[in-house]
């Protein structure tokens, strides 16, 4: 007889299978494993390793903003409005706008240095007597020069090169748009001198420098030779503070030389005021200065030594009398001595 199968119920079996899913210890914890949640480092975000050129950390991309551009309406009557193309609005940086700084410093440079405007024409010449404006314009030669160019201590450097002796003093100042000024003072001449095709002129001081102009009421005196050194001590140079002092060898030539005594053209001045002579005086080393007495066609001498000339004078109209009178006809009469004049009958 066949025995009969047993067949557990099914409510048996799931109570089974309860019991030893009760038994069995559990990996998994709300998604992590349990060699996860016995890690020291539970909590930390996980390390992803990353090869090839992308291994390093790409920068987060950021969406650029849109320009904002700004709307313009415009009506047109009927309750109709027309809308304008939009125009965006632009916010310049630093660098631009230093760039446009230097553009705009660099235009302003260019305009200055060619515009006409800041050309000089000519200088504006104050306080000359004997310089004209159209021979220092010519020395100087600043003409169409931008104003900028011009150094006033060149120009008067230049100016003491071109008339030695002649300029005391002169300043240059310039002055916008184009203004040059230049003021001088000049050494008042009261002699010329000639000599040997060179002519000099000398002031009261006994200075000779080179002429400039013309000056038709100046006393002349004709030289056959140089008169004698003044054995006065010329004055000292500008530019050189006290005798120890280093003189500039260019500004040493420039300087005038004293070329007569003062004594002997204070001398001068006093014969040609008291003779009110328009000939010209002589000089000769063997009888010093005289004259041509045109009248009586003979020569006069009175000497170097101009000090005692009132009574020089008055010997001469004296012995001039008595010629006279007497009808001698000389070639020549000297008073260089006062106490000892003669006349010479042959030449």
């Amino acid at each position: 007889m066949a025995r009969r199968k047993t067949t557990t119920p099914r409510s048996e079996q799931v109570r089974a299978r309860r019991k030893a899913a009760a038994k069995t210890p559990r990996l998994k914890k709300r998604g992590k494993t349990a060699a996860a949640s016995a890690s020291p480092l539970r909590g930390m975000p996980p390390v992803v390793a990353r090869t090839g050129k992308f291994s390093m950390a790409q920068p987060k991309r950021t969406r650029k903003a849109k320009t904002q551009r700004r709307v313009f309406e415009v009506a047109t009557g009927g309750g109709v409005a027309v809308q304008l193309p939009a125009v965006p609005i632009i916010r310049p940086g630093w660098r631009a706008a230093s760039l446009i700084l230097t553009a705009a410093l660099g235009l302003l440079l260019y305009h200055l240095w060619t515009a006409p405007l800041y050309r000089v024409q000519e200088i504006t010449l104050q306080g000359n007597t004997y310089l004209e404006s159209d021979v220092v314009n010519r020395v100087l030669a600043v003409s169409g020069e931008p104003i900028f160019a011009v150094s006033p201590r060149e120009l008067e450097a230049e100016l003491h090169k071109a008339f030695p002796g002649l300029l005391t003093e002169a300043s240059v100042r310039v002055g916008l748009p184009a203004k040059v000024y230049v003021t001088v003072s000049e050494r008042e001449p009261v002699l010329v001198w000639e000599q040997d095709d060179e002519t000099l002129w000398i002031d009261a001081g006994g200075y000779a420098f080179a002429p400039a102009g013309e000056n038709p009421g100046l006393i002349t005196v004709s030289a056959q030779t140089a008169p004698p050194t003044p054995l006065a001590v010329q004055d000292q140079p500008e530019g050189a503070a006290n005798p120890e002092d280093e003189i500039d060898p260019l500004l040493e030539v420039l300087s005038p030389k004293l070329f007569l005594s003062p004594e002997t053209v204070a001398g001068l001045l006093k014969f040609h005021e008291i003779a009110h002579r328009t000939d010209h005086l002589t000089y000769d080393a063997e009888h010093g200065f005289g004259w041509h007495d045109q009248k009586r066609d003979w020569d006069v001498y009175l000497g170097v030594d101009l000090s005692n000339v009132a009574e020089k004078l008055n010997m001469y109209y004296v012995i001039r009398s008595h010629l006279h009178k007497q009808g001698i006809r000389p070639v020549m009469v000297s008073v260089e001595h006062l106490h000892a004049p003669y006349y010479r009958l042959e030449p």
